[in-house]
């Protein structure tokens, strides 16, 4: 129980972020929300996936991975909506499209190696 304390901490200040800050939004095209959901999925797979490996008993987890991390990525998306800056939209938009793009290159090299490709191993 102790554990889940700091998880709550985190979640409040969270909520607490995104009601103070709502003045500002700027509004991400449905393809990037949805590349950020995917990429939540993914990270949170490789993460559940590493912790399993490590902590046995944390299986039980695993039927609950696409829940945690559609609602994660949803926090986070709403976060990130609020706290871009107003002022320049579409610069906003394409900085997030960039680090969508490293996002999606640093888990493709990472499957990629941990299924050991050839040309992604570890030199």
């Amino acid at each position: 129980m102790k554990k889940l304390i700091p998880f709550v901490v985190v979640a409040l200040a969270i909520a607490v972020n995104l009601q103070r800050s709502a003045a500002g939004f700027v509004d991400l095209p449905a393809s990037q929300e949805i590349a950020i959901t995917g990429i939540f999925i993914a990270a949170l797979g490789l993460a559940l996936d590493f912790a399993i490996g490590r902590l046995p008993w944390l299986e039980f987890f695993r039927q609950y991975q696409e829940a945690w991390a559609s609602s994660l990525a949803l926090l986070f998306t709403a976060g990130l909506e609020n706290w871009l800056p107003t002022g320049s939209d579409y610069l906003s938009i394409q900085a997030v499209g960039l680090l969508i793009a490293a996002a999606l290159y640093l888990l493709g090299r990472t499957t990629f190696r941990n299924r050991g490709v050839r040309e992604f191993a570890a030199g």
